[in-house]
């Protein structure tokens, strides 16, 4: 079988990568990079912004979020509980012991309620069916820790402050808005964030755990970046209220795959092509290296396609984030390009 590595693209490749880590321009590129990383190591800037604050410090002792975990994991505790009243019965059931291990997989879950939230058409989706999804999958995390209670609970303490008190003030919206029954329809919005948050920090527990996961949202950019590209092949119709014709003649039309907004679906690409390239530096094994990559190339496409252009300022941010993540030394590099 042909092998990547005996082609002749491959050997140029990793001759120019060895003729470059010996250049002058590589030394002075790594000189750059570590005198960035000093400038920002001692910035009190970057210090102010990167530091934990006293409220992130006190969190995890703090007598709020002792309740507040105990609280969610009420339900795990009494599960917990019938299950050791009743242990012989449940590990003699083959059903008990599948519904157990599918539990203990909630971050597989995930990925399917994921996919399925951005790739179903917008048209056919309705957004109580994502508070439904990450309901059931709260009731899967349940199932998994009725058997592995003491290493298998939700994790508060990890989900922090802050979006605990941004639900509190959502819900106090409700109380005291003038309105509530429609403040009722914004809590569903923040009570499902929440609820992914929540299941997503306590079910992803390894680094396989995470990886599933960033798949999940590589198989959204993939189909949905595919379907952008069919309907710029099929043409797509010119939406006045997304185009200026006058600032912008001769625009063709904006993509918008699933969605019902070319910007919608560029925010989409934005979250989540960063995830995609972390997948394709992290993998091991050369073909979902290949993989991972062609899939950020065509979501890249599809980005360009929607002409969003505050997305592609977004875009290029990110990657400058994930950059200084990944080999900082490289920022200069990525500055002039």
């Amino acid at each position: 079988m042909f092998s990547i590595r005996e082609s002749f693209l491959f050997s140029l490749w990793a001759a120019l990568c060895g003729a470059y880590e010996q250049s002058a321009l590589h030394r002075l590129m790594a000189a750059l990079g570590r005198g960035c990383e000093r400038l920002m190591d001692g910035s009190r800037i970057c210090g102010f912004f990167f530091r934990e604050g006293t409220v992130a410090r006190s969190w995890g002792n703090s007598g709020t979020c002792r309740t507040l975990s105990a609280l969610v994991n009420l339900p795990g505790a009494l599960l917990h509980r019938l299950y050791r009243a009743f242990q012989a019965q449940f590990d003699g059931s083959v059903f008990a012991r599948l519904a157990f291990s599918m539990g203990e997989e909630t971050a597989v879950g995930e990925f399917w309620v994921i996919l399925a939230l951005w790739v179903i058409p917008f048209e056919r989706w309705n957004n109580a069916y994502n508070f439904l999804g990450f309901a059931l999958l709260l009731a899967l995390f349940y199932v998994g820790s009725m058997r592995r209670y003491s290493d298998f609970r939700l994790d508060v303490k990890s989900v922090g402050p802050y979006a605990a008190g941004m639900f509190l003030a959502a819900a106090l919206g409700v109380v005291f808005s003038a309105y509530p029954g429609l403040s009722a329809r914004f809590l569903m919005y923040h009570a499902t964030c929440l609820l992914c948050v929540l299941v997503t920090v306590s079910a992803v527990r390894s680094t396989g755990d995470l990886k599933r996961l960033t798949a999940g949202g590589s198989g959204v950019v993939l189909i949905s970046s595919l379907y952008a590209v069919y309907q710029r092949i099929q043409g797509v119709e010119i939406n006045k209220s997304f185009v200026d014709m006058e600032a912008n003649a001769g625009m063709p039309g904006r993509v918008e795959s699933f969605f019902d907004n070319p910007n919608t679906f560029a925010q989409v690409l934005i979250l989540l092509l960063p995830l995609v390239l972390g997948l394709a530096l992290c993998a091991k094994r050369p073909v979902f290296r290949l993989a991972s990559f062609g899939i950020f190339a065509v979501g890249a496409a599809a980005l360009g396609m929607t002409y969003s252009r505050a997305s592609w300022v977004g875009i290029a941010v990110a990657m400058a984030a994930a950059v200084f993540l990944w080999k900082p030394k490289l920022l200069p590099l990525f500055a002039a390009g």
